[in-house]
């Protein structure tokens, strides 16, 4: 443990017979391999010890001398960055001890809470918590210094199940007679978290000034709710190979060590995460034309082609992301090395010049893309962007940028400020706007959307295959994906795809293609076999339901079970011949005028013949039908229904009757899975079942009536 300013701190545990790659990787969580005996075969005490070296690399010397009297040392301030760890590992390694470290800049994505510590042991485990608790120097030490006790009293209820001691530099004392605020911070702290100071605790001091004008205790080592656990504790005498101004703590406590071998980790390949913003986006799109122009997307099966595409995709983006800037450095050194001769002859500084006119080039570039990639996101932006929103201010309020001088918009040329203020508000304003034209038709429009709609609704129900997708349908998929997300598991970016040119949605089509392809060799292989079982199997009856229940599954008629509309139908007569008339709506077998101009090649119109007012389909029909006679009839059935439906659930009467879509297959098939479940208990659908059979069947009577008065 230690404040969040200065996290230097390590654990050093000694091993017999150990090697050094055995080391932990958790802080206060070292294992070691052989229990400590002495020559009787009882065990002896463990010496543990700590210590703020305050350097470890000056003051080396005298923790050589240090670790030759005791088993267990926390020591502080080693200010060691992490990739110097080595030094402190080799030096306790040689010494035939194992470490645990923590350094400043060590990158660790779990907070300190979280972090396993502490020591695997029998029968009872030992936390080791090593601090270095924040000093004077600032105006908030004392918060901070309340934190970390906060921080080790939440270790002490985590780790309840362990024995734990807390050991370090604690920049406070308990035999100082003028107490300062922080001394009386840690004494109220101890006695909150039940630490107690070890029995017979010596009263020297434990860190002495450089300017030898003063001197306190402020290095402890305290166990929890246990002052007699530790046997015997000592203060070190300052020493003339001590850099330090501090002097090691040491406590014998009895415990049996145990260690593991330290498991090998397996090496796993670092995935390396390409720099757009420096890639020469030309250069990649010209590799990827060479390298695709040479694959040969049918040959190999489909996972070696993936595989191969995805690996050019990467060794491209590699390549062209190739950092100039390192080639003119080396370049550069490489002729100060020869003696930094400027002479035209000297090849080393016509490389040197090559190098840096490369790297001037390159910026350019660089530059020129990051001004046509601004211009391209301004163009394309939609009103929720709020990043570029705030990216264009950041920007006008720098003084880098140069104001603009010309603003072209609808071939008009805007060159005062006054114009070009002017020019942006009218198309932010044009885009803002809803089009209003007359020439947009917004029953068209209706008609479209529900064209639209049936489409995606035969497309969901149909066991049609999947339809090729087009390039122009591959390229705008790829233009609608996110820049900047993490790459997947082959390393490919959103980037990779949308930099690459007109190259990569050739290529995707030509891999889709192929997988869809496969597949419906696969499905046909397999539909003709199923077939041929079940028409060849000796109940031809059997195989005909089969054959019938597969055609009608997607609307949920299955042969062989009675459907919910004839459960709910009554026996006589008038109630069958009305659920006749739902059925034949239902299966789509009731000829409207749009089934008229679909079997006639649409040489007929599937406009409404008698009222000119829209497509005479099935939600026309029961919905929307414009005749007065009609629409009375309808308006009948339709407030019942609504009384019913509000009566039961007003949020259920919102849902359908704001949508024609829901209300529509209310009227057709209540037991249909886009109908809210709520309303599908057998009573109430019986209900439903009777208004709707009711409707259809007087729309029906109706419809054929004003057809038979126009027929003669």
């Amino acid at each position: 443990m230690a404040n969040s300013t200065n996290i230097t701190m390590s654990i050093i545990c000694e091993v017999t017979s150990l090697s050094s790659q055995s080391q932990s990787e958790h802080i206060g969580q070292s294992l070691c391999e052989t229990a400590n005996t002495n020559i009787n075969g009882k065990l002896k005490a463990t010496v543990i010890s700590s210590f703020n070296v305050e350097n470890f690399t000056t003051n080396a010397v005298y923790l050589s001398e240090l670790l030759g009297n005791v088993d267990i040392l926390a020591i502080q301030e080693h200010w060691l960055w992490s990739f110097e760890k080595s030094k402190l590992e080799t030096f306790a390694a040689e010494r035939d001890f194992c470490t645990t470290i923590k350094c400043t800049d060590e990158y660790d994505p779990i907070s300190n809470r979280q972090r396993m510590r502490g020591w695997d042991t029998k029968p009872k485990p030992i936390c080791i918590v090593a601090v270095y608790m924040p000093c004077t120097g600032s105006k908030e030490y004392v918060r901070k210094y309340e934190q970390c006790f906060d921080e080790i009293s939440e270790l002490t209820i985590k780790f309840a199940d362990h024995t734990i001691i807390v050991l370090g530099d604690l920049n406070a004392s308990l035999i100082r007679k003028q107490k300062t605020t922080r001394d009386k911070v840690f004494l109220t702290s101890i006695q909150e978290i039940n630490l107690c100071v070890p029995r017979n605790y010596p009263s020297s001091h434990t860190f002495f000034h450089h300017n030898d004008k003063a001197s306190s205790q402020i290095d402890y080592i305290l166990a929890f709710n246990d002052s007699n656990f530790f046997i015997e504790t000592d203060i070190y005498c300052m020493s003339p190979l001590n850099l330090s101004s501090h002097v090691p703590v040491t406590a014998n406590f009895i415990c049996n060590l145990h260690a593991t071998e330290k498991t090998d980790v397996v090496n796993t390949a670092t995935m390396n995460r390409i720099n757009w913003e420096k890639c020469d986006t030309l250069k990649y799109q010209r590799l990827l034309d060479e390298k695709f122009n040479s694959l040969d997307i049918a040959s190999g099966t489909l996972d070696e082609q993936f595989q191969n595409v995805a690996d050019i995709f990467k060794t491209s983006a590699e390549e062209a992301s190739e950092e100039v800037k390192n080639v003119g450095k080396q370049a550069y050194n490489i002729f100060k090395q020869d003696g930094g001769n400027k002479c035209e002859t000297n090849i080393l500084w016509v490389n040197c010049k090559l190098a840096k006119k490369k790297l001037r080039q390159a910026q350019r570039q660089l530059d020129a893309n990051n001004r046509y990639k601004l211009y391209y996101e301004i163009m394309d932006s939609y009103t929720s962007n709020q990043k570029l929103f705030y990216k264009l201010i950041n920007i006008q309020r720098t003084g880098q940028v140069k104001k603009l001088t010309k603003l072209v918009i609808d071939g008009i040329n805007l060159e005062s400020s006054e114009e070009i203020r002017d020019g942006w508000a009218s198309y932010f304003e044009k885009l803002s706007t809803l089009s209003t034209s007359s020439s947009f038709c917004d029953h068209q429009h209706q008609i479209v959307k529900r064209n639209i709609q049936n489409i995606l609704t035969l497309q969901n129900s149909g066991n049609k295959g999947m339809q090729y997708a087009t390039l122009d349908e591959v390229t705008a998929a790829i233009n609608k994906m996110k820049n900047g997300k993490s790459p997947d598991e082959l390393n490919l970016m959103s980037e990779h795809l949308k930099c690459g040119g007109q190259i990569v949605p050739i290529i995707l089509k030509a891999l889709f293609d192929r997988v869809l392809q496969e597949r419906d060799r696969k499905l046909e292989k397999l539909c003709e076999k199923e077939n041929r079982n079940i028409l060849e199997t000796e109940d031809n009856e059997y195989g005909r339901r089969k054959v019938y229940s597969s055609l009608f599954a997607p609307m949920l008629m299955n042969c062989g079970t009675v459907h919910n509309f004839w459960a709910n139908t009554g026996l006589d007569s008038i109630s069958i011949m009305k659920a006749n008339v739902k059925a034949r709506l239902l299966t789509g077998v009731y000829t409207l005028q749009s089934n008229r101009s679909r079997s006639s090649k649409y040489e007929v119109s599937a406009i409404c013949p008698l009222f000119m007012d829209d497509i005479k389909d099935t939600e026309h029909f029961l919905l929307q039908c414009i005749c007065t006679s009609t629409d009375t009839m309808r308006s009948q059935f339709i407030s019942k229904l609504r009384t019913l439906l509000y009566d039961f659930n007003h949020e259920i009467g919102n849902l359908v009757f704001s949508n024609n879509s829901v209300l529509l297959r209310v009227i057709l098939d209540v037991s249909s899975p886009q109908v809210p479940i709520l309303i599908q208990t057998f009573l109430f659908m019986e209900k439903i079942e009777a208004i709707t059979r009711g409707m259809v069947y007087a729309l029906h009577h109706k419809r054929c009536s004003i057809l038979d008065l126009v027929g003669s």
